[in-house]
């Protein structure tokens, strides 16, 4: 039982640590850069998704579409990384030993 427990905790800090990562969308950024951001991602399936994710970002992207792809692929590839590795902890404790590495 006590290994069911910890599986189901881990589990739950892992929803809860993706979700979180996405909650700072306030950024000291202008109006301008911001804009530009939102105006982007209106397009996107997840719009504010995309606005919450890239808003910290938004003083380096300014209004630069190549910069704003190659932060939005740096994010992506960050995120995917962490849940990766956070979805293989849990994995090991649940489980035992994986056999299989994906990175």
């Amino acid at each position: 039982m006590e290994g069911s427990s910890t599986c189901h905790f881990l589990t739950t800090l892992l929803f809860l640590s993706i979700f979180t990562s996405y909650i700072n969308s306030t950024s000291a950024a202008g109006q301008t850069n911001t804009g530009f951001i939102r105006t982007s991602c209106s397009t996107t399936s997840y719009p504010r998704l995309c606005v919450t994710s890239l808003s910290s970002h938004a003083s380096a992207i300014q209004t630069s579409p190549k910069l704003l792809a190659h932060i939005a692929l740096s994010v992506t590839l960050d995120n995917t990384q962490s849940t990766s590795a956070m979805m293989f902890k849990v994995a090991q404790t649940c489980s035992g030993v994986i056999q299989y590495r994906f990175w």
